[in-house]
């Protein structure tokens, strides 16, 4: 874990002894009849071996820097983040420091992010699948997840040279049979009902931008009554007339983002929680943050992604709302 050191105090689980001290200074240069100051914070940082809880020190980071912006010992608080600097050795340490804008507003997925349902829909996906002598796997699960469901099925179909035998409603009357039986078994996956709360507790506006239909929805509510009324504002992109189409695209986030009730002064100022790799793309196409907590058996993402997403945890649990200026847990 590396150490940072600065005149504030560390983040959660640091020593508190700086072992190099930060040096502050203030500049100012015209441009074109305008003052701007900068307000220049030097951090210092050494390296040690990462060991495993290397995304941990993630939040950390952003942990710190949010600290840095509330402490820094002038007459006045810096404007914004612009007005800031950080010197960095490692990337994400940079990542997270380029975080310029305050989170205002929260967009969850549903599907294996609050709710651990993406085993059911495995499920009767291999179901159905195994009726027509195919197998569903991983990889083609990867594909269509987070897409309308017709779009689904025939991605599905298309893959397992399946079109011309297996007509697509044929093909979802029996999916959609299946799900009503098993969807409302759905359950929460840790640390899901807990930051719903704390950011319900905080009047932090949230809302659900799922890929499923009516439907679909109505099964999983049936026993997470909690945790849905403390979410009122969901767009389920699988039967919206105004989401044309479902991600990758990021049709569905910014229809959320325009039905928030108090709205976002833009799309960089929400948050979302992704877990699958169509849904980080579509919030990144939107313009938003992600945090991205990944079912590893079908959404790993690749290193290309990894640089693009603001934060990957292994579960909600890691999540620290404070290293993205949220209130922390109590």
């Amino acid at each position: 874990m590396s150490s940072f050191s600065t005149n504030v105090p560390r983040s959660p689980g640091g020593d508190g002894c700086p072992e190099k001290m930060s040096t502050h200074s203030e500049t100012s240069m015209s441009s074109r009849g305008h003052v701007i100051r900068f307000s220049r914070t030097v951090l210092l940082a050494h390296e040690e071996p990462l060991d495993e809880n290397a995304e941990m020190r993630r939040c950390q980071v952003a942990a710190h820097y949010v600290n840095l912006l509330q402490c820094i010992p002038y007459n006045s608080e810096p404007i914004s983040n612009y007005e800031c600097i950080a010197f960095e050795d490692w990337i994400d340490s940079v990542k997270m420091n380029v975080l310029d804008t305050q989170i205002t507003h929260i967009i969850f997925d549903l599907d294996g992010l609050l709710l651990d349902s993406e085993t059911i829909y495995t499920q009767a996906n291999t179901e159905v699948m195994k009726s027509y002598g195919k197998k569903y796997t991983m990889e083609l699960k990867a594909k269509t997840t987070g897409m309308k469901m017709d779009d689904a099925i025939q991605t599905m179909l298309e893959h397992e040279n399946l079109i011309g035998t297996v007509n697509l409603d044929e093909y979802k009357a029996k999916y959609l049979d299946l799900l009503g039986k098993y969807l409302p078994e759905s359950r929460l996956l840790p640390g899901a009902m807990q930051l719903v709360k704390h950011f319900a507790k905080y009047k932090i506006p949230m809302a659900i931008c799922s890929g499923s239909n009516l439907f679909e929805f109505d099964a999983k509510m049936k026993n997470q009554k909690e945790l849905f009324d403390l979410i009122p504002l969901r767009v389920l992109t699988g039967d919206d007339p105004h989401v044309k189409k479902g991600k990758p695209e990021p049709d569905g986030f910014l229809e959320t983002m325009r039905r928030f009730s108090v709205k976002p002064k833009s799309a960089a100022h929400i948050l979302v929680f992704e877990d699958s790799i169509n849904g980080v793309y579509a919030a990144l196409a939107a313009g938003m943050h992600v945090v991205m907590v990944p079912d590893l058996r079908y959404s790993n993402p690749s290193e290309t992604c990894k640089d693009k997403i603001t934060l990957i945890l292994n579960s909600l649990v890691e999540f620290k709302p404070e290293m993205f200026g949220l209130p922390p847990y109590d």
